[in-house]
């Protein structure tokens, strides 16, 4: 997963990346993403 982060990114612009630990939602789910987005500055 790391080689296609890598990848996938800017390297000079790589985003804050976390785990965590944290009961789903729904325990059906198999996955929950969460995303966070940020503004350009006007």
């Amino acid at each position: 997963m790391n080689r296609a982060w890598d990848r996938w990114l800017d390297p000079a612009a790589k985003p804050a990346r976390m785990t965590v630990e944290a009961p789903l939602v729904d325990p059906r789910w198999r996955v929950e993403i969460t995303g966070i987005a940020a503004m350009p500055d006007a």
